[in-house]
Formats: structure tokens, sequence, C-alpha cells
């Protein structure tokens, strides 16, 4: 782009702000220009000016304009916001350092304030307005309002020019967003994983009275299970930041899971024939032999409701045509589940297993309440701002892989 050409168009940032996809009308293909194709860009109030930085161009946006101008950077993701003051052709940065010292023995943390000391020294020549406001803290908004008053000093001696100030952020609407999609089951609920406890708690009826519990030792022998689909549907908000790569918002979201368990599992019981035993379908009851091994082999169904709502945060990264994001969500959710079983007993002290009878704990579905806190990462791609793909792994009460169709609006 030629130098001091102006141009306006549709312009998108990447997340450093040191590279800029620029279109003269939003419809067109974007040109990309790098820090040295361009002196200065602006985007609604923001103002960006190229400056040279330990020896590297870079853009910094400008914050206050007149006879000293007041810089900032705060595009790194993970590091400290940097202050910058411009003054007779020379950019100085502003910093506060924290330095250990010793005395006498003893060792210190000492704050050096060095860019009160810069402020001094490059404002003296109009420091009435400085001077007042001193001490000032070491942030964007003070720094702003100091260099303010050095140039609305310089204006009312009429030798220099009336402060200009640009905002440090814009305000950016609210974004609402849909999300529908399908669900898969990774690891099953409490209730199916703890076969143990499932067989001893959940399954096993007791027939008559007896003096406290049976003891179990009882281990899986191959169980598995078998996933069904589930469906998942979130509505969202979203408010981006000032540059568009950090948005923070809320979201209330549905999931179901309808999955089939196939267990196996064995071991033996200390309960006495006469004392512990079961009734199958038919009403006939039948014992289980103590300390012989026994197997339970069978089936254990759930049908599960998921209701949360929760934060999110999200980063995103832009290309030409569209956008990444990756992102977390801390929920709160509510659980419901429907759970039926059918398990086989068998006696396996022969070679040959010896079908016991079958145990009929519920013959209902019984239901299982749940709440508490649960969290989700996501990952997604949009296009145009409007529609995405996203997908995302949720863990609360079970988890759940999933993948979504997302739109925006």
């Amino acid at each position: 782009m030629p130098s001091k050409d102006t141009v306006k168009g549709c312009i998108r940032l990447d997340f450093t702000n040191q590279l800029i996809h620029f279109k003269a009308s939003c419809q067109e293909k974007p040109v990309r220009y790098e820090v040295k194709d361009l002196i200065a860009f602006r985007v609604n109030d923001l103002l960006f000016e190229r400056k040279v930085v330990d020896g590297r161009p870079l853009f910094l946006q400008k914050l206050v304009e007149g006879s000293a101008q007041f810089y900032t950077d705060n595009h790194k993701p993970f590091g400290r916001e940097r202050y910058y003051l411009a003054a007779r052709d020379t950019l100085v940065e502003l910093t506060m350092l924290k330095e250990e010292v010793v005395v006498q023995g003893q060792r210190f943390l000492k704050t050096n304030k060095q860019y009160l000391k810069v402020i001094n020294q490059v404002l003296a020549d109009c420091n009435e307005g400085t001077n007042v406001m001193q001490p000032f803290p070491f942030n964007g908004e003070a720094l702003a309002r100091a260099v303010s008053a050095y140039n609305d000093c310089r204006f009312r001696q009429q030798s220099g020019s009336r402060a200009v100030v640009y905002p440090a952020s814009i305000r950016r609407p609210v974004r609402f967003f849909t999300q529908v999609g399908v669900s898969t089951v990774v690891i099953p609920s409490p209730t199916i994983r703890e076969t143990k406890g499932l067989y001893t708690r959940k399954v096993v009826e007791s027939s008559g009275s007896f003096g406290g519990s049976p003891n179990y030792d009882f281990s899986d022998q191959g169980s598995r299970t078998r996933t069904n689909i589930g469906y998942i549907a979130t509505l969202g908000l979203e408010k981006p930041s000032a540059r568009g790569n950090v948005s923070w918002g809320g979201h209330i979201t549905y999931l179901s899971a309808q999955y089939t368990r196939d267990l196996v599992a064995g071991g033996t019981t200390n309960a006495f024939t006469d004392q512990y035993n079961y009734r199958d379908q038919s009403n006939i009851i039948f014992s289980v032999p103590k300390q012989e091994p026994i197997r339970f082999v069978g089936t254990v169904k759930e049908q599960v409701s998921i209701v949360q709502i929760g934060l999110l945060g999200r980063k995103y990264w832009y290309t030409n045509k569209a956008s990444w994001f990756i992102g977390g969500r801390l929920n709160y959710g509510f659980a419901q589940a429907d759970y039926t079983s059918s398990i086989d007993l068998y006696a396996t002290k022969t070679a040959t297993s010896v079908y016991l009878g079958k145990m009929v704990r519920y013959a209902e579905p019984a239901k299982f309440t749940s709440s508490g806190l649960g969290s989700l990462v996501e990952a997604g791609w949009q296009r145009r701002q409007k529609y995405g793909v996203s997908a995302r792994y949720t863990w609360q009460y079970l988890h759940q892989a999933s993948l979504l169709v997302d739109y925006y609006f």
C-alpha cells in the first residue's frame, strides 16, 4: 500500500494485532498486510500506529495524541501490558520493576517506579498538571491522564496542541448462539461403573432375614459398554473482548444418553444357603452356595437426561475465510437416570456352569437423580461468523463426546 494512502473497508486482526486482513468491500477476498506494509490502521475508534520497539516494528495502540503521545501494547495473550511515552520524536517505555535488595544481611523486595522518573524528565517543561496528580498508579488509565494533563498544559501556554484521547477498548454487542448435535458415552455413569456395588446393592434381592450384610468378593470379568447415540442442544451467549480474540458468556444445555452395559462378574459370598437366597422371575427361591464361585451375567440399561447451566470462555484465531476457537465451561447440572437390569446367576464350581436363576431386583425401571459441578472442553470452526461446527468433551455424571452444528445470531 503506498505511503500516506487511506482506504476504508472491512478489517480483521489476528490475536497479536500484528497481522491484518483487509477488504475494501466486505464481500471481497481479503488482502493480508503485515506491519511493514502499513503506517497505521483504525478499527472503529481504536487507533494503531507503527513504531519501532526493541529494534523491530510493531503496531502500538495510541491512547493519547498531542505534544506527547501515549501508547499501549497489550496484544500478548499471556504477557503483561506494556506502556510507551513518545515526545520530541523519542519513544521510551514506561516500566515498574521489582528488585531484590540486601540491607544488613536482610533481603527486601524494592519497587523501582521508573515510569515516574521518565514522566518527570520528559514532561518537565510543562508539569503543573502531572505534579498535582503524583504519585499515580502504574496502569494505562492513570498514565493516559498524566500525558493528557501535560498536553493540555502545553495548549494553555500556546506551545502545543490540545490532548486527544482515544478509547482503550470498544463495546461489542453480546452474541447469541445455538448448538445441536449428537453425543456418545465415553465413560458410563457411576451406577454402571460400580460393578461390585451394582450386584450387591442394586441387583441382589434378599428373601429373608440375615444377621448383618453378607460379604462379597466380586470382580469384573470382561464387562463392556454398548453405547447408543445421545442428543445435545445448547442455547448460549458470549461477549467478545475489544479485539475479538477472547469471549466470555453463559449457556444452558440439555444432554441425553441411552446405552447398554454387558456385565460379567464373578466371585464368592459368605452367605449361608439357608440365610441368603434370591427369587427368580417365577418367585421361586434359589440359594447361593457359601464360599463357592458364582458368576453374574446380564445386561444393564440406563437412559440419562442432564440439564446444565454455566459459564464459558473461548479463545479465537482468525484466518482469511473463517475462525477457530478453543474453550472451556464450568457447569452446574441436574441428572436423572432411568435404570433397568436383567442378571442371570450361575454356579461355576464345576467345569460346566450351573444356571441358578434370574435376579429381578427391579421389574420396573428405577430412577436415580444427581446434581453437582461439571465441566467441558470444546473446539470449533466458524464460517462468516454465522455458521460452524464444534466438538466437545463433557464430564458430569458420565463422560460424553459430542459433535455439533452451531448457529450464531
